[in-house]
């Protein structure tokens, strides 16, 4: 619940697969256009969604902009957080399809949120949507190939 990357990477990265697939030169948090006011919404209602299963299960969490800017205001906008924290400054954007933001982020990330969502009645939405674009894009299963609730071993009732 506290993996940061489920939130901040598919957004971008899914919508940026123009730029990777063609092995653009990039700088993933901070280009022009790759980083944006509308791409800030869709990591907010991620991490809106974490933040509510976590509620649901009783956890105090921080939301993603707090975790950001160290700050202790939920109310913090997303997208200053995003591109004003010192650690995504020079990150580069993947140059292959195949890189862990596209590959990892989603069925070891937004599957096991899915999946927790589901086991509580929250709905994921958002991160369900991530989910079917990126079996779309490789052709796979990768909620079979994720981290379900019975490779976490965990069920509706232990919650």
């Amino acid at each position: 619940m506290l993996n940061w990357n489920m939130m901040l990477h598919p957004p971008i990265a899914y919508f940026n697969l123009t730029r990777i697939e063609r092995g653009e030169d990039f700088a993933f948090y901070r280009s022009e256009g790759a980083m944006t006011p509308s791409i800030a919404k869709i990591m907010q209602a991620l991490d809106d969604e974490r933040m509510a299963i976590g509620k649901a299960l009783g956890f105090n969490m921080p939301t993603l902009a707090m975790y950001l800017k160290g700050s202790s205001n939920p109310l913090e906008p997303l997208y200053e957080a995003v591109i004003s924290d010192d650690a995504t400054g020079m990150v580069k954007g993947p140059t292959d399809v195949n890189h862990r933001y596209l590959t990892e982020d989603v069925p070891y990330g937004l599957v096991p949120l899915s999946e927790l969502g589901r086991l509580s009645d929250i709905p994921t939405p958002t991160a369900n949507a991530f989910i079917a674009i990126a079996q779309a894009v490789y052709g796979r299963d990768l909620i079979e190939n994720g981290i379900t609730k019975e490779k976490m071993r965990i069920n509706q009732t232990m919650l």
